[in-house]
């Protein structure tokens, strides 16, 4: 980029990291950003705070928003294949590991705790949701060395809709699946390893823990003591329905016509 006379034709295009996180470990970057697209008034706002992000565009939610009632939880878990007879259903997302985001270590100690908690909670049934850019191998077989019966694997090139609505509450770092769950009505666990706080990307919605341990004290509480699983889940729904009431935007547009649109004039 530095060497060519072309720089006109290069078009960098940003999503920042959805939902609202404007945290970005290359943020000295050689080539300027010229186009940027948000959900929301709100999340533009978020930011120009930090960023010189070039032309911002608000395009609304482009995730899959699925609320129908009519959807049970079991027959998410009928059609994925799980048991109807757990006590409890976590859904554990397997992040795409990238250097500055997501690292092997941390990816390895979730999954090592995951593989350890199932073997002693039988009642609980632990799906895993690949991220879709997952290449089967090491993860594959490091399920298959396991001798439990309540792990359940799911496609990584599935939506993750059935594997949300069939769980009871979500583990992940920063994901968009996270807020996915939210609109399920599902709360979510952010467990960030690294204790990089820039990767709090969901604000106040989501109970943040940093490291093993403490995931562990919070699953002990949440899988044996009913009564704390309804409160606990009940004071992050309501925080995560006051964070998704900032990404509104009304619009008989698809926000792929939006993006589209923005790229074709800026480069016409």
């Amino acid at each position: 980029y530095q060497l060519t006379e072309h720089k006109k034709d290069v078009v960098k295009i940003w999503w920042p990291i959805y939902p609202n996180s404007t945290i970005s470990p290359y943020d000295h970057q050689i080539i300027p950003i010229n186009l940027t697209f948000v959900v929301s008034e709100w999340h533009k706002l978020q930011i120009v705070k930090k960023y010189d992000a070039g032309k911002i565009s608000i395009t609304g939610s482009y995730l899959e928003k699925k609320t129908d009632s009519q959807i049970a939880q079991k027959e998410s878990q009928v059609k994925l294949g799980i048991p109807v007879n757990f006590n409890n259903y976590v859904l554990v997302e397997a992040s795409y590991t990238s250097r500055g985001y997501i690292s092997i270590n941390e990816e390895a100690l979730l999954l090592e705790y995951i593989l350890s908690k199932a073997k002693l909670d039988k009642e609980t049934a632990f799906i895993i949701k690949p991220h879709p850019g997952h290449k089967k191998n090491n993860l594959e077989e490091l399920l298959s060395s396991n001798c439990t019966n309540n792990i359940y694997l799911v496609d990584n090139k599935s939506l993750p809709f059935d594997a949300i609505n069939a769980s009871d509450f979500i583990i992940t770092k920063f994901s968009s699946i996270g807020i996915e769950a939210m609109y399920l009505n599902k709360p979510v666990i952010s467990l960030i390893l690294d204790r990089a706080k820039g990767f709090k990307a969901f604000y106040n919605a989501s109970h943040y823990l940093y490291n093993i341990n403490d995931l562990d004290t919070l699953l002990t509480k949440i899988l044996n003591d009913n009564d704390y699983k309804l409160k606990w889940s009940k004071i992050f729904n309501r925080k995560s329905k006051i964070l998704l009431k900032k990404f509104n935007f009304n619009s008989k547009i698809s926000p792929y016509v939006i993006m589209a649109k923005n790229l074709y004039n800026h480069i016409n």
